[in-house]
């Protein structure tokens, strides 16, 4: 299934544009020398995620050094996190993400910080599902427990959206799922129409994966009329993808083709494009071509796909000889 979860995608994806304006407002001020240097740091590292990693982990590596000096757990907690967020979503080094993830909670514990805990067990649970390792249930069952504490319902619709997830992947067809991904839905649905369409879309995923197409395409019928109220924003990954799968599960592939490739557009035009985004994008193109017998764009669009998973097959290769290395030199 084309889910898109936390791990996956749902993160409301903040734009390059953007981001280099809160970048340009940031380095000014600590030009400036601004007291609250901690904070600073972390918010460059927040800032660069999207546009440079190398200089957003430098940032964090820094804000947790300073809040390590003057003794600030909290915000130490809050940079490794995010550290290993970073390494989970952007640079995909799953040992780099337990290294961090760990180191949060270990500092988050003696607060304690609820928020700071249910992320890193969210993270931990990503992990243990990528590398089947672990008791995945369980992780993720820790992360909402720590959630439900804080008041943070972004926090808990994810949550319990990758819970639907997790239970989609080990068992098609879940009754768990479908319960997890309607309680994501209701949480989200109160506050942010863009996340809840996320959700809805999986949920639309899990009719038509169960054969129930008929009401598949009514419920996506009805979320037609919600994607005109929405504001379209090539920069927002999530967003132009959420719409585009919907024209899609629609049979509006031309709508859906135009779509996908602003999202292909602006990831080019970034100073470092997302491959993983441009992977799940020609994976999603390439059955829409099919469908329409446009055999001609299947092939190019396969061709791209080949390229983009021998890219990834490769530079996974050289993180783990890197790794290897290291543990023979330990």
């Amino acid at each position: 299934m084309k889910r898109i979860s936390l791990f996956f995608g749902i993160l409301l994806v903040s734009c390059a544009l953007q981001a280099q304006n809160d970048i340009s407002i940031l380095k000014k001020q600590l030009n400036n020398s601004n007291p609250n240097l901690c904070r600073l740091l972390y918010d460059l590292g927040a800032a660069y995620m999207e546009v440079k990693q190398d200089s957003a982990i430098y940032f964090l590596e820094q804000s947790l050094q300073i809040a390590q000096q003057i003794r600030n757990d909290s915000a130490a907690a809050k940079a490794a996190q995010q550290l290993g967020f970073v390494y989970l979503h952007y640079v995909h080094n799953e040992t780099k993400v337990l290294e961090w993830t760990q180191k949060a909670i270990g500092l988050a514990s003696t607060i304690p910080n609820n928020s700071i805990l249910a992320r890193c067990y969210l993270q931990l649970s990503a992990v243990a599902m990528h590398q089947k390792i672990g008791n995945t249930e369980e992780l993720i069952r820790q992360a909402l427990l720590y959630a439900q504490k804080t008041n943070d319902w972004r926090l808990i619709s994810d949550i319990y959206n990758f819970c639907s997830y997790y239970y989609s992947a080990v068992q098609p067809n879940s009754l768990k799922a479908e319960k997890a991904v309607l309680q994501a839905m209701w949480v989200a649905e109160k506050h942010d129409t863009k996340r809840w369409f996320s959700f809805a879309l999986d949920y639309c995923e899990m009719l038509e994966a169960a054969g129930k197409k008929t009401a598949m395409r009514a419920f996506c019928t009805k979320m037609a009329a919600v994607a005109q109220k929405m504001d379209k924003d090539p920069g927002n990954y999530v967003l132009m993808n959420d719409l585009a799968r919907l024209e899609t599960k629609l049979e509006n592939y031309p709508k859906a083709e135009k779509l996908y490739f602003e999202i292909i557009n602006a990831e080019l035009a970034k100073l470092k494009p997302d491959t993983v985004h441009l992977l799940n994008v020609y994976r999603s193109l390439l059955p829409n071509y099919l469908v329409q017998n446009q055999f001609e764009k299947a092939y190019q669009a396969r061709s791209t796909l080949s390229k983009l998973e021998l890219y990834l097959k490769e530079k996974r290769q050289v993180e783990t000889a890197r790794m290897q290395m290291t543990k023979m030199q330990a």
